[in-house]
Order: C-alpha cells, then sequence, then structure tokens
C-alpha cells in the first residue's frame, strides 16, 4: 500500500490520523506492506467546482418538479453553478489530467493508495451547510476528476460516536483488482 506524505494531506483530525494508522498497521499484520508513494497532490482548487457544473445540467429537470429531494444547500449549489465560466470548465481537464499522471505514478510501485476519506469525522445533517462542507470531500473530489476507483471503508468511531473512514485508491480501470 502507498501512503501518501502527510504534509500533503493537510489538516486532519487527531482521530482520523489514529484510524488511518490504525487500518495502515491492520494491512501490515495481514501482509502487505506500507511504502511511501510518490508525491500526490490531491489540491484541485476549484476544478472540481467547474466539474460540478455537469451535475447542474444532470438535475435541471427532475429538481424543479420534485424539490424537496434536494437540500436547501443543494439546491443553492445547483443555483451558483451558471456563474461557472467555459474557460474554467475547460482548465479543470488539464488540472485532471495532471492529477491522474501523479496517481498513476504513486501506483506505479504499489497495489493501491491507502488515504483518508474525510479529514473530519462524519459531519451532522446541520453542518452540510458550513464553509467546512466542501473541505470534507477533499480527498473524493480529485479521484472524481481522476477517475481512480476508490472504495471507503467505515473504520472506527470518533468520541461522538461519527464514523472514521479511510479510503483504498487503485489504477484506472482496475476496479476489480481494488476490490479483490
Amino acid at each position: 500500500l502507498g501512503l501518501l506524505r502527510r504534509d500533503d494531506l493537510g489538516e486532519l483530525d487527531l482521530g482520523v490520523e489514529n484510524a488511518l494508522s490504525d487500518a495502515a498497521a491492520t494491512f501490515a499484520a495481514s501482509g502487505a506492506t506500507a511504502v511511501d508513494a510518490a508525491p500526490v497532490d490531491p489540491a484541485v482548487g476549484d476544478a472540481w467546482f467547474a466539474r460540478l457544473r455537469e451535475l447542474a445540467h444532470a438535475h435541471v429537470l427532475p429538481m424543479p418538479t420534485s424539490p424537496e429531494g434536494y437540500s436547501a444547500g443543494m439546491r443553492e449549489l445547483m443555483d451558483n453553478l451558471d456563474s461557472v465560466q467555459v474557460d474554467a470548465y475547460v482548465a479543470s481537464f488539464e488540472t485532471a489530467a495532471k492529477l491522474r499522471a501523479q496517481i498513476d505514478a504513486a501506483l506505479d510501485t504499489v497495489d493501491a493508495l491507502l488515504l483518508p476519506a474525510n479529514p473530519w469525522p462524519a459531519m451532522r445533517w446541520e453542518e452540510w451547510a458550513s464553509p467546512r462542507t466542501f473541505d470534507w470531500y477533499r480527498f473524493s473530489w480529485p479521484l472524481n476528476l481522476s477517475w481512480h476507483p476508490g472504495v471507503t471503508i467505515p473504520w472506527a468511531l470518533d468520541p461522538q460516536g461519527l464514523p472514521l473512514a479511510y479510503q483504498l485508491i487503485g489504477r484506472l480501470d482496475h476496479d476489480e483488482d481494488l476490490l479483490s
């Protein structure tokens, strides 16, 4: 398993760090070797937001007829996606290509990457409208851009009973290998 450099992960809850270390130790006890992966910078800036414009178009028809199925925050997000400029949308593909190359290089010498699913424990419903919401996804947004398969595994609970999870990232088009 490849481990990203701690500096590349940014702010992490101590419980998340401990759960990740515990998961790595459990894999090691099963015979896996954890090694430092080639550098991967999961920060993709606003590229993920530009790509969400595609999401808005997928929901443009059902939202007006079923608004109760969308939270106020999601409806606000959809409204803001119309502000995405074409040049930002096009640039998001370049960001994705750079990230894809970094992840591919990191996977050259390992079977999978092990990283947190999120920087903090699961968010409570009332927190979903907070500014931290999008940063909470900072380890999954990059995978949405790079198209690498990922599996999230709940691992532990924090003292408040909220789930902590890690994820395994595999090679492009090798979903079955990752799952096995």
